[in-house]
């Protein structure tokens, strides 16, 4: 084993700036900025900088700054700016006050072409669509992105400042374009206090978007600073866990753990799931500190996690900079760098590591004291691991996949030989790539290699990859019976009974031959049950199954269930299983209690219950829509495409595909609906999707329903809301909407009522012929509605809205964050957006139907034993969850959940394209 230093034997150093060997006082050039300060900003000290105003705010209005949120700290009055030299560039931002940058967010948008079509992507017109680099200064720490011509973001230069009295200097090397009378770009800039829990009071100003032109370009190089290099400087590294393990445990080096360093706006990250713990920055500035352990010729060392932060740390020796290493290589890996030229050290001599990026987390495992320099090893651009597949099912077809060193896009090139011919293309940037094959001859052999490109654009290719188009023949189900616990907890306070349960089971490669072995117990009697093969493990048996049920749980309970398999079991047939009848484009469907009909355009038609309509005559459940130039479209007239996914005894899946169509046959979006039937039930899932599939790249949208033409509307309906209260529509003309997470609106005789709630997301009829139905997570998905209108009830999947009622929040904070789609009372929707509602349509007796709805709200769901899952191997290497032996780890995740949930309720992170999301950029 390395010996281990209790003692400190290291400083880390990081800060906006460096430690800084110059009289604090002197300002050579007599341009106001102190050399000091010129030595952090990268500017030359012996040449005047000439700022001149670019953007001349002022102050907030008297009565602003009259205002209780009123914050002096974050009222800029002017932006001065100029060229420092090479493509450095320099801000001066002058405050009411002296900034106070703790609790401060200040952003730079810079349009560095002026063009709003390149760069990062938002509403038209809004003051930071088209900005190529977003330079920010937040709590302290300088920041920044980088959006490429298309939007893409990824992580820009580095930002460096300083604070001068009333005044905030900020530096940045960006590329500006420039003609021959100089700089010009368009600047958008804004400050605002950081936001505090249970506040929604926030100071903010900003400029607007203007043009700045005309800046004199300088013909002077820029300052080289340590942070300015862009490769590792007199630094070596390698990565790899085989080799760090080695290095550290070798007897003639030592090693500084993290839990032994001396600390200061440094902390053990407990919360890490990397291998090696380390700590974490958690202020501005911080340090770690420690000794050299002996005299002696050492090449200093520490080894760090690279992840897509730019870090650089330079190394110091009686303060003079040895080397500097830079982690850009952001493949998520830890690395060990160390100075390639040893140092001679004596016994308790001082030395320094000091962070010169612009931010990270600094994730340092240990500082080491290397006697000899290990071997360098980089990042090689490669193809690995190609393996092919080809299921039973599929016999002419084969997925093949393979890794790559390094995200990117990549491409599969095959044929009958080596000469290859065909190409297969997988776009992304990703580490594990697959194509799918089809149309092969299983008779024959096949050649391919997969090509990759790298960062510099250059390809570079996998060795010949022979393969076949056969499938492997399925293994025989394991001699013995066993059974998987199969348990259906109930968290509604009211017993469920018989009710369907779909889930997956994952089984170990090898086990399973055919579902056919497999049926479903509790106790010792057989349920009846659909299961059926959803995947295969290379070998050909079974790796998931997709079981269905009907379930029985009391309030509160949990269900306990045996799926048992093996070579002798066999499962019984179902008794009165679904009736599926196929014919002229349709397809009719017969639960035993419903009946109905999906007629070619792919809406629900002829629904019945006992012979009685359930649907008003010659109606059919639809799709209409209506865009912002008020024209009108519908799934009644297109031609769908219908297919039977899933024809089980229990359970019956079509997909419908189909267009909301205009009058005359112009395409306005694609709708997807999945309408699933049960055996014995008198109610049908609906998942209906709307996908933004036509050329345009924004659709305007006044609002989208889903029209159900149930013919007894003159009645009761109720509409619960969280906390057990209810609103009453009594007549047509009536609606209930969720306008915010936390304000609904009834409307009745024309006029609204807002009031503060959330509806669960049901309508239930009075009516003994009457209905209900659902939308599963109704308010967090606002807006939504529910209208009932003489046609019968109408969801507001988008409910329309006012002009102004989402557009009055400041754009950074609500506007930027929560309502940036709801736009002048329209939805604005990029092409290639989706987004699905689940939908329950009940016609259950008027005495069931509250509880068939809240059933659907918080559904049942069929799992097995943690130990289970991850003991098949269908996640690869994952331990289930052990209090025990990952006690700290275990508790890090409980308190993220619990954070995540009280962050996305304190910052109201719903709404239709919010919900499930974690707001950030």
């Amino acid at each position: 084993m390395s010996r281990t230093i209790c003692q400190p034997v290291l400083v880390l150093l990081l800060s906006a700036g460096y430690c800084l060997a110059v009289d604090s006082s002197l300002d050579r050039d007599g341009d106001g900025i102190r050399d000091d300060h010129e030595k952090v900003l990268g500017t030359d000290p012996q040449h005047a900088e000439s700022l001149r105003v670019v953007v001349d705010d002022g102050l907030e209005s008297e009565q602003r700054r009259g205002a209780t949120d009123y914050d002096a700290t974050k009222d800029f009055t002017k932006i001065e700016f100029c060229h420092v030299g090479g493509d450095r560039y320099l801000w001066r931002a002058t405050f009411a006050t002296v900034p106070r940058l703790d609790d401060t967010v200040f952003h730079l948008y810079v349009d560095a072409d002026a063009d709003d079509s390149t760069g990062r992507q938002g509403p038209e017109g809004a003051a930071s669509t088209g900005t190529e680099y977003m330079l920010s200064v937040v709590g302290g720490r300088g920041t920044s992105g980088f959006y490429d011509p298309d939007g893409n973001r990824t992580n820009g230069p580095a930002v460096t400042h300083v604070v001068v009295g009333n005044a905030l200097l900020v530096s940045a090397d960006i590329e500006l374009r420039r003609d021959d009378r100089g700089a010009r770009f368009a600047l958008y800039v804004l400050c605002h206090a950081i936001a505090q829990p249970g506040s929604d009071q926030r100071m903010s100003d900003a400029s607007g978007k203007r043009i700045i032109e005309n800046v004199p370009l300088s013909d002077r190089a820029k300052v080289l600073r340590p942070a300015d290099h862009t490769t590792n400087y007199h630094v070596q590294a390698t990565f790899g866990n085989h080799v760090l393990q080695k290095i550290e445990t070798d007897k003639a080096n030592f090693v500084v753990p993290h839990d032994k360093l001396e600390m200061h706006g440094f902390e053990i990250d407990h919360s890490t799931s990397r291998r090696w713990p380390h700590v974490k920055l958690t202020a501005a500035v911080g340090t770690i500190a420690a000794r050299a352990p002996q005299a002696g010729r050492f090449h200093i060392g520490f080894m760090m996690y690279d992840d897509s932060n730019d870090e650089r740390i330079g190394f110091y020796v009686d303060n003079a900079l040895q080397g500097v290493a830079v982690a850009n290589v952001d493949n998520n890996t830890t690395w060990l760098y160390w100075l390639e030229q040893a140092v001679e050290l004596t016994e308790g001599e001082r030395v320094e590591l000091r962070a010169l990026g612009s931010g990270g987390k600094h994730g340092i495992c240990n500082v080491q004291f290397l006697r000899k320099p290990p071997e360098t090893r980089t990042l090689q651009n490669a193809v690995m691991h190609l393996t092919s597949a080809c299921l039973a099912q599929d016999p002419d077809r084969v997925t093949v996949s393979w890794t790559t060193s390094w995200p990117c896009a990549t491409k599969f090139e095959y044929g009958v030989d080596n000469s290859y011919g065909e190409t297969a293309k997988h776009d992304g940037n990703c580490l594990v790539h697959r194509v799918v094959l089809e149309g092969l001859d299983p008779q024959r052999e096949y050649h391919g290699r997969a090509v990759g490109r790298s960062r510099d654009g250059s390809t570079y290719v996998s060795e010949d990859f022979v393969f076949r188009a056969t499938p492997p023949r399925s293994p025989a189900t394991r001699a013995d019976t066993r059974e998987v616990q199969l348990a259906v907890r109930n968290p509604l306070d009211i017993a469920v009974d018989n009710w369907p349960v779909t889930g997956g089971v994952p089984f170990p490669q090898g086990q399973l031959g055919s579902s056919d072995q497999v049926r479903l117990l509790v106790g010792d009697a057989e349920v009846p049950a659909q299961i059926e093969t959803t995947a295969r493990w290379p070998d050909g048996s079974i790796k998931w199954l997709l079981v269905t049920f009907s379930a029985d749980v009391a309030a509160g309970k949990i269900g306990q269930y045996q799926l048992q398999y093996g070579s002798q079991a066999r499962r019984a047939s179902v008794s009165k299983s679904l009736s599926i009848d196929e014919q002229d484009g349709e397809i009719k469907i017969d639960t035993g209690t419903l009946q109905f009909t999906i007629d070619r355009a792919g809406n629900l038609a002829q629904l019945e219950r006992k012979g009685r309509l359930l649907l008003r005559q010659e109606s059919v459940c639809a799709s209409h829509a209506t865009d912002s130039e008020s024209a009108t479209y519908n799934t009644l007239g297109s031609q769908a495409n219908i297919a039977l996914e899933e024809r089980g005894p229990l359970r019956a899946v079509v997909k419908v595909t189909s267009w909301l169509t205009g009058s005359h046959g112009e395409r306005l979006m694609r709708v997807e609906k999945r309408i699933m039937a049960y055996r014995g039930a008198a109610f049908l899932r609906v998942q209906h999707t709307f996908v933004l599939d036509q050329p345009r790249k924004f659709t305007n949208l006044e609002q989208l329903v889903y029209r159900v033409p149930i013919p007894e509307t003159a009645t009761t309906w109720h509409v619960p809301t969280v906390g057990g209260s209810e609103i009453t529509l009594q007549h047509a003309d009536s609606s209930a909407w969720q306008r915010f997470d936390r304000e609904l609106v009834t409307v009745a005789g024309g006029k609204e009522t807002p009031s503060p709630g959330r509806i669960v997301g049901s309508i239930v009829a009075d009516h003994p012929d009457g209905a209900s139905i659902a939308v599963r997570d109704f308010w967090q998905n606002y807006p939504k509605g529910f209208s009932v209108t003489e046609d019968g009830v109408e969801i507001g999947l988008c409910p329309d809205f006012d002009a102004g009622r989402y557009d009055q929040f400041p754009f950074e904070k609500e506007g930027h964050q929560l309502y940036y789609y709801l736009l002048d009372g329209r939805y604005r929707l990029k092409h290639g957006m989706s987004k699905t509602h689940d939908l329950l349509l009940c016609f259950e007796d008027s005495a069931k139907r509250q509880a068939v709805c809240a059933a659907f709200q918080q559904p049942l769901l069929a799992t097995v034993p943690a130990s289970w899952y991850c003991g098949s191997r269908v996640f690869y290497d994952v331990a289930p969850r052990d209090t025990a032996k990952f006690k700290l780890y275990e508790e890090a995740i409980d308190n993220n959940l619990e954070a995540y949930a009280e962050r996305r309720e304190r910052q109201h992170d719903f709404g239709m394209l919010n919900y499930g999301d974690w707001y950030g950029e």
